[in-house]
């Protein structure tokens, strides 16, 4: 119904537009509203800005030549933990999409927070240049591109709090990528 409907933003004189169909079965289920003064809400803003990994936390901006330094080394002992880290942050997740001729990412995202985590990989190197149900295309730092066969989907839930992918490499094991809280 939302689609057809005929509202009009004066201000941006543009008509609106479902980003997400999913969302709307969520809304007559509300019980609270909750505002974000910082602007994550209202403009749809939200980065992330600093990473844990190895027992160390780094902040994404400021320590970016530590972090390009430990990727540019893959024989370093943080390197395989950042790999990894830069690799989950970029598949593990419900996100669609593909680099098109003109060169331009374009991404489908679920939620914002999936999206910024996928831009700090892209930032750091790991770049998913296509995700679709069944595989996903990661140019890492190098300029090597991975292919990986998604083998099976654990959707986020809200009882679970987490999100999981079972993804292979080539030929190689399997390998399990699951992010969310404790």
């Amino acid at each position: 119904f939302i689609t057809h409907d005929r509202m009009f933003d004066q201000d941006f004189a543009s008509a609106h537009r479902v980003a997400n169909a999913r969302l709307v079965d969520q809304l007559g289920c509300l019980t609270h509203i909750i505002f974000d003064k910082t602007g994550t809400c209202t403009t749809n803003n939200l980065t992330v800005k600093y990473l844990a990994c190895n027992e160390s936390i780094t902040h994404l901006d400021k320590d970016r030549t530590h972090l390009e330094s430990i990727l540019k080394n893959n024989e370093s002992k943080d390197w395989k933990e950042m790999d990894m880290l830069f690799t989950m942050m970029a598949i593990c997740n419900s996100i669609t999409g593909k680099k098109e001729d003109d060169g331009q990412l374009y991404y489908d995202a679920e939620s914002r927070d999936e999206l910024a985590l996928v831009e700090a990989a892209t930032k750091m190197g790991y770049t998913l240049t296509m995700k679709t149900p069944d595989e996903a295309l990661l140019e890492k730092p190098d300029g090597s591109m991975s292919h990986y066969k998604i083998l099976q989907t654990m959707p986020f839930t809200h009882d679970s709090r987490k999100m999981a992918i079972i993804v292979q490499k080539d030929e190689q094991m399997p390998l399990f990528l699951m992010k969310g809280a404790k």
